[in-house]
């Protein structure tokens, strides 16, 4: 009951066998062992997988359940070294005993695995200063099929070897597996919530502008259509902040946005704190979330995100997370699974840098992936007897 429960709630095949490893070696022994007759996949919390990418062949899963240790927590340097099973909710809430934040980062989903979140599928580049994840990933160790173990350290870079980070951030489990993880965290810093009333998409934009123009970078915004607000939260030493805060309430920002720019609302650090604990308790992004199977991910440049997305009248709700200066996802619900579907072969859906339903339906009979050379030529150089299924075969 329990597998069939896990699978069915992210829309998800099943798997033929589970393996749950006690920790990171386990898990690195059920890559590098002789593969059967049947590839592996591997599973965190499962919220982000393309189960596409498997193409309908049957498989193995590998839970990372338990690979949740904190290895190591270094306060001189700020970093933080964990198994990349743990979720994110849970690393939040043991940083917390320890006098630490993930705060620096936007909000992530409180079930996503800090292994799942960097191998992840995202359409545009990691910008540290918007709380991307994989910015404030400094080091890493995996693990492939043929090459066995790799790890980067986080420093002296010149002893570190090759880069290969980000093979596996991004990878979506077709080279290898994450093992472990070390993040960049920080002492919690106090908050400041500004909401604008933002009817569309155009105005949250026009706020972000806003504060750039006036170097006041937030930490990570948000905008949903249904409130008509737009959530610019900042983190800083009470000084800065207050200096900021004073420069926004005494009219800095109008200069650069027109007569008819508002003041926001400024709310403090425990309204921030809550806000945020919703959000990642239903973030728009997860394959679990009831309205997953019509919600489409849309990133589009920061030049064409309002106009886009004001002009979606078929929308039913539009969630903007990951806000940066150059580009920004929107996660667009319709009224079933039709209406999204008939807006992805649309000249609409021609404007976004990239395009693609949360949960793309189950064929039974998939049509064969068309890979590109130089994937199939890297599939073979780190899994050349497939035993991973994700992927080329």
């Amino acid at each position: 009951m329990r597998k069939t429960t896990f699978y069915k709630a992210r829309h998800l095949p099943e798997p033929v066998e589970e393996y749950w490893p006690a920790d990171s070696d386990a898990l690195a022994n059920l890559l590098t062992d002789e593969p059967g007759e049947v590839g592996r996949v591997i599973f965190g919390g499962g919220q982000h997988i393309r189960p596409q990418l498997v193409a309908g062949r049957p498989f193995e899963a590998i839970r990372t359940d338990n690979c949740h240790r904190i290895l190591h927590l270094d306060r001189e340097s700020g970093l933080v070294t964990v198994e990349a099973g743990i979720r994110w909710g849970d690393l939040r809430e043991k940083l917390r005993e320890d006098g630490y934040s993930l705060r620096n980062y936007r909000p992530y989903p409180d079930a996503a695995s800090i292994g799942g979140l960097l191998a992840k599928h995202s359409p545009s580049e990691p910008y540290w200063l918007v709380g991307d994840i994989r910015e404030g990933c400094v080091a890493l160790s995996a693990v492939s099929p043929k090459l066995g173990e790799y790890r980067y350290l986080e420093a002296p870079r010149k002893a570190a070897g090759p880069d290969l980070r980000h093979l596996f951030m991004g990878g979506e489990g077709v080279l290898g597996t994450i093992l472990d993880v070390t993040l960049s965290v920080q002492k919690p810093l106090p908050a400041r919530q500004l909401v604008w009333a933002a009817p569309t998409a155009g105005d949250a934009v026009g706020y972000l502008r806003a504060l750039s123009a006036c170097d006041i970078r937030p930490n990570w915004c948000y905008w949903k259509r249904s409130a008509a607000e737009f959530y610019a939260i900042i983190h800083a030493p009470t000084r800065l902040l207050d200096a900021m805060v004073d420069r926004i309430e005494n009219g800095l920002l109008t200069v650069d946005s027109g007569a008819d720019f508002q003041l926001p609302e400024i709310k403090g650090d425990e309204e921030a704190r809550d806000f945020r604990q919703e959000l990642e308790w239903d973030m728009p992004e997860q394959r679990s979330r009831r309205a997953a199977p019509r919600t489409l991910a849309l990133t589009y440049s920061m030049a064409n995100l309002g106009p886009a997305l004001d002009a979606l009248s078929e929308a039913t709700e539009v969630e903007i997370m990951d806000f940066s200066n150059h580009a920004a996802t929107a996660y667009v619900a319709f009224k079933d699974v039709e209406t999204s579907r008939a807006f992805l072969a649309s000249e609409q859906a021609r404007l976004a840098l990239d395009a693609r339903p949360i949960i793309a339906p189950l064929d039974p009979k998939p049509s064969p992936i068309l890979w590109p050379e130089w994937s199939e030529a890297l599939k073979d150089e780190f899994d050349p007897k497939r035993r991973l299924t994700m992927g080329p075969q």
